[in-house]
């Protein structure tokens, strides 16, 4: 799953799994990656933490105050990863499309991770003062203006907003319309077919 990973994206997910165990938890979860990214100080992500003033520590304690640890953690090499993450994950695959980026990169997870909208990583970053907007256009800004989001596509928007529990995602459900076969329909169009 990994083979198209940049170095520091690697790093993000070994650094994720390392807190997940360090904090006892039984998952690596959306929360666990955005400490891999604030971590992993090389990448576009991690520069983008740093210049705002969010340090490790501070959002390590954030996570360990809204989880306690797992009454029986498993090993760390066999910490799961939660299915927001792994749909995270798979977001930052079509983050790295959207910029027609051949690499996943540190940046692309974050991205993702703010459309993923989990409430425990969105709770984290409010309380480190950390508004997606913002931090959304630093990774922008941290990752140069070489290459920008295609405007035509859309995809992510519409995914993010089936897979919410608003209106849209509501309607969508009542007709019949599964965030899976959103997503594959999506994917099907990006490829052209």
């Amino acid at each position: 799953m990994f083979e198209h990973f940049s170095e520091q994206a690697r790093q993000t997910i070994v650094l994720a799994q390392g807190e997940a165990a360090a904090l006892g938890h039984a998952h690596i979860g959306t929360e666990h990656l955005l400490l891999g990214l604030i971590g992993e100080q090389e990448g576009a992500a991690g520069r983008a933490f740093a210049r705002l003033g969010v340090t490790l520590e501070a959002a390590r304690d954030k996570v360990g105050a809204l989880m306690p640890p797992s009454a029986e953690p498993p090993a760390p090499e066999q910490i799961p990863f939660s299915p927001r993450a792994k749909g995270t994950l798979e977001a930052a695959l079509r983050q790295a499309l959207g910029f027609k980026d051949t690499t996943i990169e540190t940046e692309h997870i974050l991205l993702a991770l703010l459309i993923e909208r989990d409430g425990r990583t969105a709770s984290v970053l409010a309380s480190l003062a950390c508004p997606p907007d913002l931090l959304r256009a630093m990774v922008l800004e941290e990752r140069g203006t070489t290459a920008t989001p295609d405007p035509t596509d859309d995809g992510d928007a519409l995914l993010s907003l089936a897979e919410g529990s608003g209106v849209a995602g509501r309607a969508l459900e009542a007709l019949g319309i599964t965030p899976a076969a959103l997503r594959a329909a999506v994917e099907r169009v990006r490829s052209g077919s």
